[in-house]
């Protein structure tokens, strides 16, 4: 989550004196609408020798009031792939108002010749609830430790929610040596986001295996109030 989290991070570069895209400028807020992530094999290599990570971050599309970024993290001292990649679709919203906002005319004019124009929005299409297979619930309260500095939960904290919520079924079901070990590792992770939810907040959880695909993919929805505020789908090497 963590490595999800900080790949999408305002940090400057060495030398600079500016926020990235100069989000501190914008005086705006922003909304995390999707994201999907690819986790390579290397990213779990227990003998790497602990060093600098490098991360590249890239403005690929801008719309009337989002924009899409992507990203990849690799080793700073090599040439070689990525270890984890990303793209992070967001929504500009008015501090004030709490609602989307229009990027201003000279923010536009600044980036938008650095985005790629065949590039779309990130679009996570939304998976019903099967009733044709077994449906896993999960209740989760929101804690302080799961907040961004909006007093929201953060977006990463929601796939916290989703795996902590898979490892624990794992667990009281097969233990921790029938069916392999619990604390899988995850290759891909594919989430929308429809709402928000604050401190104390009880949400449910459901998840379930798509037996469609052959791939050890699980699907997840997040509600507060019989309303989905996010999905999620997870699938492990």
């Amino acid at each position: 989550m963590a490595a999800c989290r900080g790949m999408f991070s305002s940090v400057l570069a060495d030398g600079e004196t500016e926020s990235f895209l100069d989000w501190a400028k914008l005086g705006r807020l922003t909304f995390v609408a999707s994201a999907q992530f690819k986790f390579h094999p290397e990213f779990y290599d227990a003998g790497t020798a602990k060093r600098s990570l490098s991360i590249e971050t890239r403005l690929m599309h801008i719309g009337r009031t989002s924009g899409k970024l992507a990203g990849a993290m690799s080793f700073h001292d090599e040439t070689s792939s990525p270890v984890l990649e990303g793209e992070y679709q967001f929504i500009l919203v008015d501090p004030e108002t709490r609602r989307a906002d229009q990027f201003p005319d000279w923010w536009r004019e600044k980036f938008l010749k650095h985005v790629v124009k065949t590039e779309k929005h990130l679009i996570i299409q939304s998976k019903p609830v099967p009733t044709d297979c077994e449906i896993h619930v999960h209740e989760i309260t929101v804690l302080p430790s799961d907040i961004d500095p909006y007093l929201h939960v953060n977006w990463s904290s929601y796939l916290k929610f989703c795996l902590d919520a898979y490892t624990s079924w794992h667990i009281q079901s097969f233990g921790y040596e029938e069916k392999g070990d619990p604390f899988r590792l995850v290759h891909k992770v594919c989430m929308s986001f429809k709402g928000d939810a604050s401190i104390g907040d009880v949400l449910c959880l459901k998840f379930w295996k798509d037996v469609l695909q052959e791939n050890q993919a699980y699907h997840f929805h997040i509600s507060k109030k019989a309303k989905v505020i996010q999905e999620c789908t997870i699938e492990f090497y």
